[in-house]
């Protein structure tokens, strides 16, 4: 049975790719606001500002939803992680966004957990899944994509270490 925490390598690398804003920003295109470590939530005041102390506690907060999920699913699919592919799988879910498609709302983890990265991972192919990582970009502005394929390449390494 899986129960992992994220580890410290973990949270650099969300620290280090979210990177500390301390004050509330908005996206074009988005709903709500974002700050922190990339806190993203209704709750977030146009100009709200946090010192980086209460950012790092809201970020072990938020990180504590997405180690219930990941383990949830590594569980319930009957695998057997290593600390270093709970750690990538955490912090990709972390940047991923539930979507709506046909009406319907799909959660993120649901998108992880069908993708062909989660299918693999159920047969034991650590290799390929670890090479699925590179493919998740989805439709990033080219503003975006470089940092992105950067933060996947050190996820999929993440999840072989």
């Amino acid at each position: 049975m899986n129960n992992f925490k994220l580890s410290e390598r973990g949270y650099s690398h969300l620290m280090k790719f979210e990177g500390l804003r301390t004050k509330a920003y908005k996206l074009s295109g988005e709903n709500y606001y974002t700050i922190g470590y990339g806190h993203h939530s209704a709750d977030i005041k146009p100009n709200e500002v946090w010192t980086e102390a209460y950012a790092e506690m809201i970020l072990k907060k938020d990180v504590q939803t997405f180690e219930n999920q990941i383990n949830n699913a590594l569980n319930c699919d009957k695998i057997e992680a290593t600390q270093g592919q709970f750690d990538a799988l955490v912090c990709l879910l972390f940047n991923l966004k539930g979507v709506k498609k046909n009406g319907v709302f799909i959660p993120a983890i649901s998108r992880l957990t069908g993708w062909h990265l989660w299918q693999k991972l159920k047969i034991g192919d650590i290799e390929g899944s670890a090479k699925e990582f590179l493919d998740i970009i989805g439709s990033a502005s080219p503003k975006f994509a470089e940092g992105l394929k950067r933060r996947r390449i050190a996820e999929s390494q993440m999840f072989l270490s």
